[in-house]
């Protein structure tokens, strides 16, 4: 182990845990956790100067870390990353949480407010949140609104038994760290909500969703390709359960509407049971992933209104260009998996 070296993705301090042929480990707060990479890579991320793939990389890794796993970094890695919409609010939340949850993991123990962004932890909070500065003003600012956030909802609170330590998590705090912990479980599958009823849909299936998400290193689960005994609901459920993450494609078929309820000629006539998985997993804080066929995406009653603000991959019959998007989406936002696909 050395530890005088630098993060190879942030250029900040970092233990070197190995070093063997082309690849390096590192253990690095900046970058969320610990990670191994190609020299080749360390090279190309030199020259990134305007740090976005070192965000996407920070995303990765704290993911992955925070699921036991090391993901390794090569320049196919970088090739196939993308600039990334900022991370939402409540993620953004969630993960500020826990990130200090790993920085305090001891239930009832109190901390310092106003040293919660220095040394360290400012370090390893930035890169849970999917900042790009490295302890800047906006940084802190933004730190410091999430830090109030929390406070406002209980999820932190204020004790004066010492007045160096006026800070912990609250038992609702941990309550929801429980909670997200579960929503980051160690899962290898992805669960598939869709309209099976079609050959467009079996192709899309078979050429489109699970070759991405299998790229991506997850298994794809849809229900009809599960043996099972119980009934069909209940084994849905249990699925979503066990999963990573959900991919729901909202294609539908169209309809004559009747009652003078739309001025459309053809309306969509969406599947409910898609917008139930998608519920429950959204219920159960698992990631959500919405695809929907370019053709129709803009008809009336396709779309739910509920729905609507929720980012869409749309699919044509390029389903290689489909497929690979869909990949980068799950990459983001999962992180790389390590499932061992069978053959």
């Amino acid at each position: 182990m050395d530890a005088d070296h630098k993060c190879p993705i942030w250029g900040t301090p970092a233990e070197r845990l190995d070093a063997a042929g082309d690849r390096e480990t590192f253990m690095s707060e900046r970058a969320g956790g610990g990670f191994s990479i190609s020299r080749p890579a360390i090279a190309e991320l030199a020259g990134d100067v305007a740090g976005w793939k070192k965000i996407a990389l920070s995303d990765l890794v704290f993911s992955s870390s925070r699921q036991g796993i090391e993901p390794y970094i090569d320049t196919q890695l970088l090739g196939r990353l993308k600039r990334l919409p900022p991370l939402q609010a409540q993620k953004k939340l969630d993960r500020f949480l826990l990130a200090l949850s790993d920085e305090h993991p001891i239930f009832g123990e109190c901390f310092a407010s106003r040293e919660f962004f220095s040394s360290s932890n400012a370090d390893y909070l930035l890169a849970a949140i999917n900042s790009p500065e490295i302890k800047s003003a906006a940084a802190y600012r933004e730190a410091q609104l999430l830090w109030d956030t929390l406070h406002a909802e209980g999820l932190l609170e204020g004790t004066n038994s010492d007045p160096r330590c006026d800070t912990r998590i609250s038992i609702e705090g941990w309550k929801q760290i429980e909670a997200l912990g579960l929503a980051m479980s160690a899962s290898d599958q992805i669960f598939v909500a869709m309209w099976f009823g079609s050959d467009e849909q079996t192709t899309l299936y078979s050429q489109g969703i699970k070759p991405a998400i299998e790229s991506a290193g997850y298994i794809a689960v849809r229900i009809d390709d599960t043996e099972h005994n119980e009934k069909i609901d209940d084994q849905i459920i249990s699925e979503i359960r066990k999963s990573k993450a959900v991919v729901v494609d909202m294609t539908c078929g169209l309809a004559t509407p009747v009652g003078g309820w739309a001025k459309s000629e053809k309306v969509g006539a969406p599947r409910g049971g898609v917008f139930f998985e998608a519920g429950f997993a959204a219920g159960l804080k698992l990631p959500v992933i919405w695809t929907i066929k370019e053709d129709i995406a803009e008809i009336e009653n396709v779309v739910h209104f509920d729905v609507r603000q929720y980012n869409q991959l749309r699919w044509n019959d390029d389903l290689s260009e489909f497929s690979e998007r869909l990949r980068y989406r799950i990459e983001a936002t999962l992180g790389r998996g390590n499932a061992q696909q069978q053959t």
